[in-house]
């Protein structure tokens, strides 16, 4: 071997030995002290935890409504609080997914009593009724419960309840679900008959039956002309026990001072290493905490504005249902969060994501805040999170949570219509002349400092009027 060859074979080795090295360096023995290797790793978990590990349901209802189709008792609303409407949701849900996929699409009817008696279809069995806030695309229902896209889909379009009744026969039993779109007055009807049915609805319903609830009436069966939807309206709640006052409180206050180490403690999940992150005090009691990615803005009213400066991951549309699993999976990292209850009220599709809003609900009351409020807080809902590009890229909340004192608990001496009434008196003669779009009860607050009160709520020619329940 001459002197030139034995050179360039120990050149080469010399290479691959500095490559093995620099390759030791960066991924094993000191990667403890690489501060790109440590970036690397953080955008590589980041990404990774921003990717939902378990499936959340968009399509909870607002109400889970059980009809009898009896005269003594015909609707009960369920509560969310003690568990009975995730009970019923989930083997309705059950029979609901076999119903589309072995069922039937019959068609459409509508549901305007101008152009005939669609509604009387609806009172003809008994069931269990899904109703929402606002409306879905039939599109997300099939991907939440886990089957494949069904051809009727582009036919319904989109819905705000689902009613699942039941016919039971001498032999076997017909489910009829029907979706329902209340603006457009429209139904769509899937039958699925069954020779051998398995009655855990039915018999569940016959359970409930024995049980104390509120019951409620139906606006549409009653014949309540003066309701341009379908509403449940709670039936003799005199002499019902509710909880009229909420008292809430900024979980961070301590004797009107911030907790530096309780806020420090509900934001560090927040961040992919909390040890690193940054804090600046500002004046009026504002902290900004930040590292090389994310920014939290806590500002004294009980705000604390997450926003993301660096998106990463794979591009392209998100679905509905994409972008509320990543919305759903950064919730969870909000540790007081979970120790409230929250639901989904809308969302809004924009260019580059979805943004999704929240209302908080105490004992299965829904919780709305003042025109004032949102005024002041900068905020149009309670929680707010914007979804861009599969992760987070702003999320507002104002954070509180019940005070731990004794639920008190006093007979309600209010109804419905006495609540109109009193609401009349402020009406102008056009308002008193439209209908009702929409009544429920729930916890209204006015103004920041006071505790929201149960009041009647009502939307009237798209306006909303709250009236204190007596």
């Amino acid at each position: 071997m001459s002197k030139e060859q034995f050179k360039s074979i120990l050149l080469v080795f010399l290479l691959s030995l500095s490559v093995y090295q620099v390759g030791q360096l960066w991924f094993e023995d000191l990667s403890g002290h690489n501060f790109f290797y440590h970036v690397i790793v953080q955008r590589l978990e980041g990404y990774k935890k921003n990717q939902p590990t378990e499936r959340h349901s968009l399509n909870k209802p607002h109400k889970v409504v059980v009809y009898f189709g009896d005269s003594e008792k015909e609707f009960v609303v369920l509560s969310n609080t003690r568990g009975e409407a995730a009970e019923f949701q989930k083997i309705a849900q059950d029979v609901l997914k076999v119903t589309m996929q072995r069922g039937e699409y019959t068609g459409s009817f509508s549901l305007n009593p101008e152009k005939g008696d669609g509604m009387a279809s609806l009172w003809k069995f008994p069931g269990v009724i899904l109703d929402y806030r606002f409306s879905f695309p039939f599109t997300s229902l099939p991907w939440e419960l886990g089957i494949k896209s069904l051809s009727y889909g582009k036919e319904i379009g989109s819905f705000d309840q689902i009613w699942l009744l039941v016919n039971q026969k001498t032999q076997g039993a017909e489910y009829q679900a029907f979706f329902i779109n209340q603006q457009e007055q429209m139904a769509h009807q899937v039958v699925w008959k069954v020779e051998q049915p398995k009655e855990p609805l039915m018999e569940l319903m016959k359970q409930l039956e024995s049980k104390q609830f509120w019951t409620y009436s139906s606006s549409k069966k009653d014949g309540l002309s003066k309701f341009e939807k379908n509403v449940f309206l709670p039936v003799n709640t005199q002499e019902s026990y509710v909880n009229q006052v909420v008292f809430l409180e900024n979980p961070i206050l301590e004797d009107g001072e911030i907790n530096e180490e309780l806020l420090e403690e509900m934001l560090n999940p927040f961040f992919e290493n909390y040890t690193l992150k940054w804090m600046i005090k500002k004046e009026n009691n504002r902290y900004v905490y930040g590292d090389d990615g994310i920014i939290i803005k806590y500002f004294p009213e009980g705000i604390i504005e997450y926003s993301n400066q660096t998106i990463q991951g794979k591009k392209g549309e998100m679905s509905l249902e994409e972008g509320y699993q990543v919305a759903k999976t950064f919730l969870n990292r909000d540790q007081q969060l979970t120790r409230q209850e929250y639901d989904l009220v809308s969302y809004e599709k924009t260019a580059d994501g979805y943004y999704f809003y929240f209302d908080y609900s105490f004992y299965d009351f829904p919780y709305i805040i003042s025109e004032n409020i949102k005024e002041e807080l900068g905020i149009n809902y309670p929680i707010e999170i914007w979804v861009q590009n599969y992760q987070v890229k702003v999320y507002r909340r104002w954070i509180m949570e019940q005070k731990h004192l004794s639920i008190y608990f006093k007979e309600m001496q209010d109804t419905y219509t006495a609540a109109y009434d009193r609401l009349a008196r402020r009406l102008t003669t056009a308002q008193k002349q439209a209908p009702i779009q929409d009544l429920f009860l729930g916890y209204y607050q006015e103004n920041i400092g006071e505790n929201p009160q149960l009041s009647w709520i009502f939307s009237i020619d798209d306006q909303w009027y709250y009236e204190r329940v007596k």
